[in-house]
């Protein structure tokens, strides 16, 4: 399914998006120590491979799991989560932030404030064990009642398999604090987790970026009681650049649609002054054929400026019928694309539009 190539894949730090249920509280803190005198430049230096999970639904399937933290300038460390769907080696990746939870006591405590969007707020990565060169175990514990929570765990190594000098000391920490049967083992080999060497890494900050929108009542497609979002023009966008195929791997869903278009490809092709000639393919239904339909797209110019923002329109020529406007937010031109449209239809209502698009290169 080539939709399944850009489900969001949080994995350490996107707490609230999936968890272990337990029918019961949390454990008592004292039962689940945190690192003490944690050593924050040891513990950032190199990649993280997942070994083993708590599944969640947002990791559903994936393996050959990775993460890397890169110190900023302003204290807050850089989170990269990064996996595939096998067979599929298409690496697919998060951007998040992470801070020390507690950096004023002492000693310093191995917990981490981790978001893929919005400010790092929530203590929710929190270190049980470490020998910052081996292996790693991670906790995360909220009470979703007086009789349940949800659970989040990983065990983290250096290398794609625990080192054998540690091993013992893993497997009894994980008999430990985990139940090691609820334990998902991640597919970490070389010959598997082949596209580690190439790095096709699919950038999955604009994936959250859609859950971020979700979060302010724009991921359900369709009538919106929102205002339509509004973004910075970049004025050097290149047409030339942006011509050929692209495959619609996401779209946020329009309720109000019973039928919906599938296995989208669009070609986009250079025309006059800047405009694009679009070819665009769909099919309805599992066993229905290809159903095609031709457009054009003309874009806004702001002086000799090119911004990417498109007036786009399939299948008539009748001026009477509306144009949809529609914002490329952001692209690399070569492997992805985010679209957005929305459409004021009146003070207080409007339709809204996200798609995200991937180029046809990266199928191959």
């Amino acid at each position: 399914d080539v939709r399944g190539l850009l489900v969001l894949i949080v994995a350490v730090g996107s707490i609230a998006l999936g968890q272990r249920i337990v029918s019961q509280p949390c454990p008592d803190p004292a039962s689940r120590p945190i690192v003490q005198y944690f050593d924050l430049q040891r513990y950032v230096d190199g990649r993280w491979y997942e070994i083993s999970r708590y599944d969640q639904h947002f990791e559903k399937d994936c393996d050959c799991g990775y993460a890397t933290y890169t110190p900023q300038a302003d204290g807050s460390v850089k989170v990269q989560n990064c996996c595939e769907r096998l067979p599929n080696t298409t690496v697919k990746c998060s951007i998040g932030k992470a801070v020390v939870s507690f950096p004023d006591e002492f000693p310093l405590e191995g917990k981490f404030n981790v978001t893929f969007g919005g400010p790092p707020k929530n203590s929710n990565y929190w270190i049980l064990d470490t020998d910052y060169d081996n292996y790693a175990l991670i906790y995360y514990c909220k009470n979703l009642s007086e009789s349940k929570s949800a659970e989040a765990a990983w065990v983290l190594s250096k290398q794609r398999t625990i080192n054998p000098s540690v091993r013992d000391t893993v497997d009894k920490l994980v008999d430990k604090y985990f139940v090691r049967q609820d334990m998902r083992v991640t597919e970490q080999s070389q010959s598997n987790c082949g596209s580690f060497s190439k790095m096709k890494v699919i950038p999955f900050w604009m994936v959250t970026m859609a859950y971020l929108w979700c979060a302010i009542d724009v991921c359900r497609g369709g009538l919106l009681t929102t205002t339509c979002q509004q973004f910075e023009e970049d004025y050097n966008f290149k047409e030339d650049k942006f011509t050929g195929m692209w495959y619609e791997i996401r779209r946020l869903n329009d309720p109000s649609v019973p039928q919906h278009e599938d296995c989208v490809v669009m070609n986009y092709q250079l025309g006059e002054k800047g405009s694009f000639n679009i070819r665009q393919s769909y099919q309805i239904g599992d066993e229905s054929e290809p159903i095609y339909r031709g457009g054009k797209a003309d874009p806004k110019v702001f002086q000799d400026a090119r911004i990417p923002k498109f007036f786009e329109r399939y299948n008539t020529t009748d001026p009477a019928d509306p144009d949809l406007s529609i914002d490329i937010v952001a692209t690399d031109y070569k492997s992805y694309a985010i679209i957005y449209s929305c459409t004021s239809i009146n003070s207080t209502h409007y339709n809204g539009m996200l798609l995200i698009i991937i180029a046809s290169r990266l199928l191959r």
